[in-house]
């Protein structure tokens, strides 16, 4: 069932929601992030839930809104017309309904599989939980970076460290790891200089084809500098000596 937000209806003037303010109830979610209701999500855990309301609310700053516009036509060309008589769906927090719109809105907004859905956040970690650490890197630099970590579960059961570094830009990368043991600082060098590890390789893929040579190793080449640029290197080096 869709029905508007009862707080919206009760304050039909009250200030729209900012992309911020959204982040910080998100990172704020006792279940994890996003996941507010939380009672509601308890009650269809335990079976007590045939389905949470389908709620729209007023909102600012929302990435690609316009295809909200879209619902009224939706609904009039028969969206969710035959989606309690021809599919079914076990109890839950989410309804078939919910399930048809996001299918629908995933069309709209060109985003090409469910899958695709995990690069696009439903919502950031409260920036007052991020603290500046000083990394190590093995090459014996060090850097500074703003990290935060928490515990999530996957979808298999398993229990595993994710870690965020939060950019001067407010942007927020994470990394998963199974370490529970080192130091945030420690973890989170070997993890993003892994990353740039695997954008070299990356590269070496798509503009030097290499996972296509026939064999693999090192062995010495001839120059490739051509003949007149190091006749005038010499001369340059010959002026200066000069």
């Amino acid at each position: 069932m869709i029905v508007p937000d009862p707080a919206s209806q009760a304050a039909e003037a009250s200030a729209p929601s900012n992309q911020s303010a959204r982040s910080i109830a998100d990172g704020e979610a006792p279940m994890g992030v996003a996941t507010t209701r939380s009672m509601e999500r308890v009650a269809a855990a335990l079976g007590a839930l045939e389905g949470a309301e389908t709620r729209f609310e007023r909102a600012d700053d929302v990435a690609h809104g316009g295809v909200l516009c879209a619902l009224a036509a939706l609904l009039t060309f028969g969206l969710l017309r035959h989606a309690q008589s021809h599919f079914s769906a076990p109890r839950g927090f989410y309804p078939m309904e919910s399930i048809f719109l996001l299918l629908a809105y995933l069309a709209l907004g060109r985003v090409p599989s469910l899958e695709q859905l995990r690069y696009h956040s439903p919502g950031e970690w409260n920036p007052g939980e991020f603290i500046p650490k000083t990394l190590t890197h093995p090459n014996g630099e060090k850097s500074t970076l703003q990290l935060a970590e928490r515990g999530t579960r996957l979808t298999n059961g398993l229990w595993v460290r994710e870690i965020r570094a939060l950019s001067e830009t407010g942007h927020q990368t994470a990394i998963l790891s199974t370490d529970y043991r080192s130091e945030l600082a420690r973890s989170a060098a070997t993890m993003f200089d892994r990353w740039n590890q695997e954008n070299f390789f990356k590269y070496m893929r798509e503009h030097y084809g290499l996972y296509r040579l026939v064999e693999h190793g090192i062995r010495p080449v001839a120059s490739l500098c051509s003949p007149l640029r190091g006749c005038l290197s010499a001369g340059c080096l010959a002026a200066l000596g000069s």
